[in-house]
């Protein structure tokens, strides 16, 4: 008797995909090979920033950890940006200098927009 049955076909493992494990990796802050194989280094907490607003000040060495921490433990993209809807972010008001007109500043406008939009 021949034995005509088809082999057993293995089950497909989501979690081994080059896909997952980058977006994984990505999300959790751990150095991972990208799909241009770049290698991609752990996050770590930066130095403090020298901006004018004193950051730096604002926040200590261990509370900056302690919320680099807390968004990199949480466990998809989606909770992470719930996590920063969550934090205030303060917009500098920039200001105009006195030395356009208001013509010169309008026009100035329109060629930045007019840039932007791709059109020339």
């Amino acid at each position: 008797m021949e034995n005509t049955s088809e082999p057993k076909k293995r089950k497909a493992d989501s979690t081994k995909y080059k896909r997952k494990i980058i977006k994984k990796s990505r999300v959790e802050g751990t150095p991972y090979t990208n799909y241009r194989n770049k290698q991609i280094p752990l996050k770590v907490v930066r130095l403090p920033c020298s901006c004018k607003q004193k950051c730096f000040d604002k926040f200590t060495e261990e509370e900056r950890l302690q919320i680099f921490n807390r968004f990199y433990s949480f466990q998809t993209k989606d909770e992470q940006y719930l996590f920063l809807q969550a934090v205030d972010f303060i917009h500098s008001k920039q200001k105009m200098s006195n030395t356009f007109s208001c013509r010169q500043y309008s026009s100035l406008q329109h060629k930045a927009a007019a840039c932007s939009s791709g059109r020339k």
